[in-house]
């Protein structure tokens, strides 16, 4: 018997977001996965998918801001404000820049609220975001959405704000995969010596 709807006669080839290009995507479809309880200890509280028009899918995991030890108040409340200012720029490329989010008291609060909106509101709306390769002091090697800011915008925006970062410093965005070198072996070793038998 044959299940011609089964696996084994579906396609073989793996879809990649964009063909594996960096740049800016436009027309991509946004949806939001919350974390379930079979999920990994580590796996992020939420994952943000964006899926292009050849139905390949990256995604971005977004995490609760938490205190970091080695830091001060200040660096620990500038890194929340960063991370929350992230998922905000999600919410508002869904909702709408005009769009009034409600108080919320904790950075916490603010992931959860702003992921829920999104989350309710995604179904239909497309998106522009900027995909990299990472930036030149933390190189990737995955294609994905790497950014802080100016990452993801409303489909249609005008003008756009998703371009390059080059400023000549760690922050700018690998445009190409990094790829390493092969391992190097010591031709001497590898080739047999030839010895003269006279």
């Amino acid at each position: 018997m044959f299940d011609l709807n089964g696996s084994e006669f579906q396609s073989q080839s793996t879809l990649i977001f964009n063909n594996g290009e960096a740049g800016k995507v436009e027309n991509v479809s946004i949806s939001v996965e919350k974390k379930d309880a079979a999920a990994a200890d580590n796996a992020p509280e939420y994952k943000v998918i964006f899926t292009d028009d050849s139905k390949a899918s990256i995604n971005m995991g977004i995490y609760y801001p938490t205190k970091n030890e080695m830091y001060d108040d200040a660096k620990n409340e500038s890194l929340a404000k960063l991370n929350v200012g992230r998922v905000l720029s999600i919410a508002k490329a869904v909702l709408g820049n005009d769009y009034v989010f409600p108080a919320v008291a904790t950075a916490k609060e603010a992931v959860d609220t702003l992921m829920n909106l999104t989350a309710k509101n995604c179904e239909g709306k497309k998106v522009n975001v900027f995909a990299t390769y990472g930036s030149v002091a933390k190189p990737k090697s995955y294609l994905g959405i790497y950014k802080n800011f100016d990452f993801i915008e409303a489909f249609g925006a005008n003008p756009s704000r998703l371009r390059v970062t080059k400023k000549g410093n760690q922050y700018d965005d690998m445009m190409e995969r990094v790829l390493e070198d092969a391992p190097t072996t010591n031709n001497a070793e590898q080739q047999p010596t030839k010895q003269s038998w006279i």
